[in-house]
């Protein structure tokens, strides 16, 4: 079996919601959850998303924080509310730390800039949804500095 076969496991079993009004990034994260094996649902709205998110059990919910109808941020902190057990990452463009820091304050679990590669974002997320039995690779794998969860301790789901 071939690395690229492996790897295409990473995510097998998941299911993700993902939530951006970008088309393109949307169905960019939908087809790459897919190739590893991910059951993806995606909207392109915060209301739609939270509607969602509360009817249906997911994984990992995927948020972008810029949202129409209702922003990224407000989304994970209802969800935090009436679903707490909800991992929540967002997905930003976001540069500005006292904003990012604010996305931790709202709910989120994970926070990570846009600009991160596909293979370090499977692999988180694989990693934070208990499915890292599954890297096989791992060794082949760079190394990407620690994620910090919204408590400022690195995520367990990471440490390794």
């Amino acid at each position: 079996m071939s690395e690229k076969s492996i790897m295409r496991l990473e995510l097998l079993g998941a299911r993700l919601l993902v939530v951006d009004d970008d088309l393109c990034i949307r169905r960019l994260l939908t087809s790459l959850f897919r190739e590893h094996g991910a059951v993806v649902e995606a909207v392109s709205d915060g209301i739609e998303g939270l509607e969602l998110a509360l009817k249906e059990e997911f994984s990992i919910i995927i948020l972008d924080v810029d949202l129409p109808y209702l922003s990224g941020g407000e989304m994970a902190s209802r969800i935090r509310r009436l679903k707490p057990s909800s991992k929540l990452l967002a997905l930003t463009a976001l540069t500005d730390e006292s904003r990012l820091r604010k996305l931790y304050q709202s709910g989120f679990d994970i926070v990570l800039q846009k600009t991160i590669s596909e293979s370090e974002l499977v692999e988180i997320i694989g990693k934070c949804i208990g499915t890292d039995e599954k890297f096989l690779f791992q060794e082949a794998v760079k190394k990407h500095s620690p994620i910090i969860d919204r408590s400022g301790d690195q995520l367990p789901c990471l440490s390794g």
